[in-house]
Parts: C-alpha cells; structure tokens; sequence
C-alpha cells in the first residue's frame, strides 16, 4: 500500500512537471560602463603586488590576505598558552607556527593576541 501511494506521487509529479509552461529566454542586456576618476572610490580591500617578498611582514587577525613567502596568506587564529602559536591559511592549506619557527626565507619573529610578525632571513 505504501509503495503504491510513492508510486502514485512520482506519476503525479511528473505529469505536473511535464505541464510547467515554457519560459521565454531573456537575453542579457550589456551597456558600457564608463569609469571616470571621480566615479572610483577607494576601499580597504587588500591589494596585493606582485615583487619580491617584504624583509618584515605583519599579518593582523582584522586585516585582510598578505603576500607571504608561500603565496597569499592570511592569519586566522592565534592560540595562547605556554607557547603562542600562530594559524594561518596559505592558499587553502592551514598552517601553525611558533615563534622562531621558518616559512620559506622569514622567521615568525613575534605572535601577539590579535597579530603575528615574520622577518626576512638574510
């Protein structure tokens, strides 16, 4: 009995479905946008510069992704206890460093509560 009533359902479903009225496709309208300097206006997205690596990087827990040695970056957590280690997602892969701990050519140098602070190493 209970199988009959899913049966009927699906049969019933499909002859609604099958009943839907067909939609007109609307073609997008595309219109030049005209960028003027007044129109621009500034924001604090992060921007990123493609050079050579920072001697010294900060990463803040409020800001945005950085350049690190790895690729983009950004920190995401900051664990405190006997030692403070530092979370931090570079490029999907997470990441937890301590202080004196190397990622590439830097060396976490300093993590606070709300930051962490690599140094370039010579």
């Amino acid at each position: 009995m209970r199988g009959r009533a899913v049966w009927l359902l699906a049969v019933f479903g499909l002859l609604l479905g099958g009943c839907a009225g067909k939609e007109e496709a609307v073609a997008p309208k595309f219109e030049p946008e005209i960028i003027t300097a007044e129109s621009q206006a500034f924001s604090n997205e992060a921007v990123t510069v493609y050079q050579r690596t920072a001697e010294r990087i900060v990463l803040r827990l409020t800001g945005g992704p950085g350049r690190l040695p790895g690729g983009q970056g950004r920190l995401v957590g900051v664990v405190s206890g006997r030692k403070m280690v530092a979370l931090l997602d570079l490029g999907g892969r997470g990441l937890a460093l301590e202080k004196g701990d190397r990622l590439d050519d830097h060396r976490v140098v300093g993590i606070a509560g709300d930051h962490v602070v690599l140094e370039r190493v010579h």
